[in-house]
């Protein structure tokens, strides 16, 4: 039996993900585009400087070292200590450090990082990461255009040496594949080929050395179809980036087949360490009513001393409320805000 990834042509056998054209009997490049990965998202270089400058990708999709998992798409640019971060999109920054000096060829330094995460408005988050200690020029709520200095690159965190980490995942925290204008400029091909654009470890690239228009409107991204997949539709502009702490939340939605009698929200809380913060797990069960529809309130605890908190929430159906429990853990990341009080 042969499957749909291997050709009939011995000379055609081929393994997709190593970046090498199959012949034989495989779909179109086209669909076999589609058929591998996700959408790219197509962004500037999130280095600035001089125009003569190159960053090397020393780590892009699926690096052996740390890109796994729901980093599988993240990618890597080799950068000196100093060098200029910037905004590869426009968005509104909903979580920044820049007081870490830490960082080592361990794991256990991860936590250390310094780093500034940017919602698109559009259900993406972008995540600039190991930057130098005092070198932000953001901070949370700020709105940043394409090409604006978030900060400096540095070497905070589970690092190997001075260089820049870049992500765009969606609201559950997964990668999504990149390409940037740079790499595609710079290649023989259009911007809409496929391939175009696809960082390969390796490359060199300029910098970004244009900037688009942007009017600093970005809205938080709302939680719409983050769970339509487990049967429900949020239907009220609540955040799925980011939320308040001490705040109680209106969540409205509906229920995609009225089969399903209530909805289970569940909420967890994470310190910085990624340790659960027991005030802050909780679960919430809402009959729904006949037409599918359903309104909720959750509460996010206030946490004097909470700092880089982060908070889960996972919406779900289910049969009846008093089978509300939770057999799924797939959440969206909120950035939790502590208030000036």
């Amino acid at each position: 039996m042969i499957s749909r990834f291997q050709s009939h042509s011995a000379v055609g056998a081929c393994l997709l993900f190593l970046g090498c054209v199959a012949t034989g009997d495989l779909p179109t490049t086209h669909e076999t585009e589609k058929f591998i990965r996700p959408p790219a998202q197509l962004v500037h270089m999130p280095l600035g400087g001089n125009k003569n400058a190159k960053f090397e990708i020393v780590q892009s999709a699926h690096g052996p070292f740390s890109h796994k998992g729901k980093a599988k798409y993240s990618v890597d640019f080799k950068a000196r200590i100093g060098t200029p971060v910037v905004a590869a999109r426009a968005g509104i920054v909903v979580a920044a450090r820049g007081d870490s000096t830490t960082g080592c060829d361990s794991e256990e330094c991860a936590v250390h990082a310094n780093y500034v995460y940017v919602d698109h408005g559009d259900g993406t988050v972008a995540t600039y990461l190991h930057l130098k200690a005092g070198s932000l020029k953001v901070k949370v709520g700020d709105q940043v255009c394409q090409g604006d200095r978030l900060g400096s690159s540095g070497n905070t965190g589970w690092t190997k040496g001075p260089h820049l980490h870049f992500d765009i995942s969606d609201v559950s925290q997964s990668t999504l594949p990149l390409r940037f204008y740079e790499i595609a400029k710079a290649s023989n091909l259009n911007i809409d080929d496929v391939g175009s654009g696809v960082p390969i470890v390796g490359m060199k690239v300029s910098p970004a050395v244009t900037k688009e228009h942007c009017l600093k409107n970005v809205a938080y991204s709302a939680c719409g179809q983050a769970f339509d997949e487990f049967g429900v539709l949020i239907t009220n502009n609540i955040s799925c980036t980011t939320a308040e702490l001490g705040r109680d939340y209106t969540i409205v939605g509906r229920v995609i087949d009225t089969r399903f009698e209530a909805v289970m929200i569940s909420q967890k809380m994470l310190s910085r360490e990624r340790i659960p913060i027991a005030a802050g797990v909780d679960k919430t069960c809402v009959r729904t009513e006949k037409d599918g529809t359903f309104r909720a309130t959750i509460h996010w605890p206030f946490l004097p001393k909470a700092l880089g908190v982060s908070g889960g929430m996972f919406v779900t159906t289910v049969l009846s409320a008093d089978r509300c429990v939770a057999n799924v853990d797939k959440h969206a990341w909120l950035h939790l805000q502590k208030p000036d009080r």
